[in-house]
């Protein structure tokens, strides 16, 4: 039985679709451990950002989202269109909506007594769904497809 879940997991790795989750996968983890660290360094060292602990979470988005955007284009999607600018204006557009949602979301967690970090790790997971969907199939999309 467990046998045959790693073949499954194999195989469906081979694919594209699951090299590309994969790989964002890594992208999206080593991006939201540097969000993490930045947040974690402002708020826990500056006293200015432990009480404007909302525009430190944004700082630290903000600077991930654009190594990711690097990541995604060259690495996960391997995305060759030469129309970069709007590439890099679909992908921003993708992450102030996403970006919102996210502060929202962690504003509520945080308002109903979550911990920041933890409120932190459940909006990082949601948002990094969507985020998927919406590069995959919006950003670094293959126009061939569509």
């Amino acid at each position: 039985m467990t046998k045959n879940i790693f073949i499954k997991i194999k195989n469906f790795y081979h694919t594209e679709l699951g090299w590309q989750m994969f790989h964002y996968f890594i992208a999206g983890s080593v991006c939201t451990l540097f969000d993490f660290a930045v947040y974690f360094f402002l708020t826990r060292f500056f006293n200015f950002w432990q009480t404007h602990y909302e525009w430190a979470n944004i700082i630290a988005l903000v600077l991930s989202a654009t190594i990711f955007f690097i990541w995604s284009k060259k690495i996960v999607f391997k995305n060759q269109d030469k129309k970069i600018f709007w590439q890099y204006i679909k992908f921003w557009l993708m992450v102030v909506v996403t970006t919102l949602i996210y502060q929202w979301l962690f504003i509520l967690f945080t308002r109903v007594n979550i911990h920041d970090l933890l409120a932190k790790v459940f909006c990082a997971i949601i948002v990094l769904l969507v985020r998927f969907i919406t590069n995959k199939f919006w950003v670094f999309k293959n126009p061939a497809l569509f």
